[in-house]
C-alpha cells in the first residue's frame, strides 16, 4: 500500500488541533487506519518524522499494541517515547525503561522531561528496586520543585510506591522519602484503591 504525503500532513495537523473531543478522536482513529504496514514507501529522510507521527497517533487512540509493532525498528528519540508510553501502559516496565531513557536524548520542555524522569524512576522501582537510592528520589523531587505549579503530578510514582509499599523486601525508608518529598502520606490508606487501578 503506497500512501502519500498527505497523509502524514494532516496525522500532523489533526495532533496539533487534538482537544480530546470524540470528533477529535474519530478524525484520528480514521487517520490511522490509513497508516501504511511499514515505511518502505517513504524516503529515508522522512522515516523518523512520520514513525514518530504514527506512534503518537496510535498511542492517542488506545492502539497500544501496535505501537510497539508499527514502530519497530525504533528511528529515533521521538518514537521512543511513544514506545515508552504503550509499554508502560501494557505493564511491561523493564521493556519501557530503555525507550523512555532514548527519549530523553533529544530537547524537550521541562515538564515533559520531569515526567518522563518520573516512568524511568516507576520503571525502575518495579524492575530494580534494590539499585534505587535516595539521591534518585531527590533528584525527581528537586526537578519538581523547580517548575513550581507547571510540576506534572506524580501520579504514576504514586501507584509505583503504592504497589512496592506492600512488599517486605522494598526497603520502608525509601516508601516514607517518596510520601515526604512528594506528599504522597495517603499511600498506606489508599493502597487497595489505587493498585486496583494500577498500570502494573
Amino acid at each position: 500500500m503506497t500512501v502519500g504525503v498527505g497523509i502524514w500532513m494532516e496525522i500532523e495537523s489533526a495532533l496539533v488541533r487534538f482537544g480530546g473531543t470524540a470528533a477529535d478522536e474519530a478524525e484520528l482513529r480514521a487517520l490511522v487506519d490509513l497508516l501504511p504496514r511499514t515505511l518502505d514507501d517513504v524516503s529515508a529522510r522522512h522515516r523518523p518524522t512520520a514513525q514518530e507521527l504514527g506512534a503518537e497517533a496510535l498511542y492517542i487512540v488506545g492502539r497500544l499494541e501496535r505501537v510497539v509493532a508499527w514502530s519497530q525498528p525504533c528511528l529515533g528519540a521521538g518514537t521512543a517515547l511513544w514506545i515508552g508510553r504503550a509499554l508502560f501502559d501494557l505493564d511491561r516496565p523493564a521493556a519501557a525503561l530503555p525507550h523512555f531513557r532514548l527519549a530523553l536524548q533529544r530537547p524537550l520542555p521541562p515538564e515533559t522531561r520531569a515526567k518522563i524522569e518520573e516512568w524511568i524512576l516507576c520503571c525502575r522501582i518495579a524492575c530494580e528496586p534494590d539499585a534505587i537510592g535516595m539521591e534518585d528520589l531527590q533528584h525527581l523531587q528537586a526537578n519538581y520543585e523547580a517548575l513550581g505549579t507547571n510540576a506534572p503530578t506524580p501520579s504514576d510514582l504514586r501507584r509505583a510506591i503504592a504497589r512496592r509499599s506492600a512488599w517486605p523486601s522494598f526497603p520502608r525508608d525509601l516508601v516514607r522519602a517518596v510520601q515526604a518529598l512528594f506528599g504522597l502520606h495517603t499511600i498506606a490508606s489508599v493502597y487497595e484503591a489505587i493498585t486496583i487501578r494500577a498500570r502494573w
